[in-house]
């Protein structure tokens, strides 16, 4: 039997959904970041991982994957051949690589016409209107992606410097909204009573992950 794949893949997790060609479920599986352009040889690991994870789920054989269709949409496909390289490289029978972002609007208005705002480890604009499809963003942290966890947290942290007559209440990674620790962070509170905790040696997952705990007050 033929069994249809379909990957989601973007800068902090992937997950991977394995179903027959009637659309029927049969397994589910996930894995670590799988943005192709910052670390291709980590996203093909974490989408192999994710991908067999599925087949486990399902009572299958890893051997399924290579009888398999799969659709990928996965942070960095946008970026020169990356998808193309990526795509080469996989153990499915027949697969597709398009934009993370593409997969997003199809989950969120189906075929109609609508736009959809990602923000999460990256960020970017998807927009359709008819057989027209427009995206804004989505470059990396070098280039852009100033919506995402990322770009706003040196922003926050800015503001934060120029309130002027902040107090440094202590070291070690301790979230004044939570009990939240990360190494290396230094917390400081405002002369407006609020707190933020930041450092340079963290990495970009570890700072959306903690920043959007933080500003649920969790």
């Amino acid at each position: 039997m033929t069994y249809l794949i379909g990957i989601d893949g973007g800068g902090t997790g992937c997950r991977a959904l394995l179903c027959t060609a009637d659309g029927e479920v049969r397994g589910r599986g996930s894995g670590g970041a799988a943005n192709i352009m910052t670390n291709s040889d980590g996203a093909f690991a974490s989408i192999v991982e994710a991908s067999r994870k599925a087949c486990s789920n399902a009572g299958l054989p890893d051997a399924v994957l290579g009888e398999s269709y799969a659709f990928l949409g996965l942070a960095g496909a946008n970026i020169g051949d990356r998808a193309g390289q990526i795509a080469a490289r996989l153990p499915f029978a027949k697969c597709r690589v398009a934009t993370d972002a593409v997969i997003a609007l199809q989950g969120a208005v189906g075929d109609a016409d609508g736009t959809v705002a990602i923000i999460g480890t990256g960020s970017v604009f998807i927009s359709r209107r008819g057989d027209s499809i427009r995206i804004v963003g989505g470059w990396g942290f070098t280039v852009g992606d100033q919506a995402s966890g990322v770009g706003v947290t040196p922003l926050a942290v800015g503001n934060q410097d120029q309130v002027g007559g902040g107090e440094e209440v202590g070291r070690g990674g301790v979230a004044h909204r939570g009990d939240h620790q990360l190494d290396g962070f230094v917390c400081c509170r405002g002369v407006d009573g609020a707190s933020v905790s930041y450092t340079h040696l963290t990495l970009p997952t570890k700072i959306v992950k903690w920043r959007a705990r933080w500003a649920a007050g969790r």
